[in-house]
């Protein structure tokens, strides 16, 4: 049958110029090229209480030029694609079991902004992935000022790239700090859905962006996870960050999009070009896993939010 070809088609590229078009100010000084010698492998094996390793935890990773997914579920692919949490996606049953790996070239100047332009044309090329949104809505929380209203320290610039740093106190393990730096408040409602695991919105009414730390509690996490309670009150400690902030969250019907998946299939074949630069890919994830420490190994609770939490 041959090698696949490794260019883009010309469907790809113009899926990509018209999805940047559509982004406006987020893409205007990036080249517009399509993501180049994309490999994409099936993930290895990981037993289901497995502890993470370098090797097993679920990342996506933007490092210079290099994009790397590792062991994530079509459906966490879909999720990223565009932007959502993964309970936003629905779909065959496969794709919230089969796991995939991604080894590609990033376009020029790309940024963590950029992922969802850059995986949905590449979804669409490879997967064949069709989809549509429904609107709908759902239970869930609004994120608001409490009564004392903001204690949020604004950042420098708003232009800025959104980053989150984590820090593990030794008195508390479970009880990771997340340092987030430049984040606008509709970013930090979308991380928040992720750990509540229901749909989160912005209703705080602030622009710009912020310096601030939240503390999560993984146990309160993998309770309220396991339970799948969505009666549940907000977790303690989360509760308590945000109301340093001056913040909290509040039950209340939310409008949301549902990510509807009308076609998808298993990847197509990497052409020869990609399979030889796989090995190089695969190394350079594995060096930036382990500079990133306990972060990669806790990615797997929070794989979306592509602008920090990874």
């Amino acid at each position: 049958m041959g090698n696949p070809p490794c260019r883009p088609s010309k469907i790809y590229g113009l899926s990509l110029s018209v999805v940047a078009a559509l982004a406006g100010g987020f893409t205007q000084e990036l080249d517009d090229s399509p993501l180049e010698v994309a490999a994409i492998h099936e993930s290895a094996a990981v037993a289901e209480y497995q502890e993470p390793t370098p090797q097993t935890v679920p990342i996506i990773y933007l490092s210079g030029s290099q994009l790397i997914i590792r062991n994530f579920t079509v459906a966490k692919w879909i999720a990223a694609a565009y932007d959502v949490p993964e309970f936003m996606v629905s779909g065959p049953g496969w794709i919230t079991s089969e796991k995939y790996d991604l080894f590609a070239k990033a376009p020029r100047g790309a940024t963590r902004r950029r992922i969802p332009l850059m995986l949905q044309p590449l979804m669409a090329e490879r997967f064949a992935l069709q989809i549509h949104k429904e609107a709908k809505v759902s239970e869930g929380y609004a994120l608001v000022l409490g009564k004392s209203g903001s204690k949020l320290q604004p950042s420098a610039g708003f232009d800025a790239e959104p980053a989150v740093s984590l820090t593990t106190p030794k008195s508390a393990p479970t009880k990771p700090v997340y340092h987030y730096r430049n984040y606008p408040m509709p970013l930090i409602a979308k991380n928040l859905s992720v750990w509540l695991g229901e749909s989160t919105i912005d209703a705080t009414g602030l622009p710009g962006s912020y310096d601030f730390e939240i503390t999560y509690s993984l146990t309160e996490y993998l309770m309220r996870h396991i339970k799948k309670d969505n009666e549940a009150e907000v977790p303690p400690t989360l509760a308590e960050s945000l109301g340093a902030l001056g913040l909290k969250l509040e039950r209340r019907k939310v409008p949301v999009e549902q990510i509807v998946v009308d076609r998808v299939t298993r990847p197509t074949a990497n052409c020869a070009r990609a399979r030889q630069q796989a090995s190089r890919l695969r190394a350079v994830a594995l060096r930036a896993t382990r500079q990133e420490g306990f972060l990669s190994a806790r990615r797997s609770f929070c794989p979306q939010g592509l602008y920090g939490i990874y």
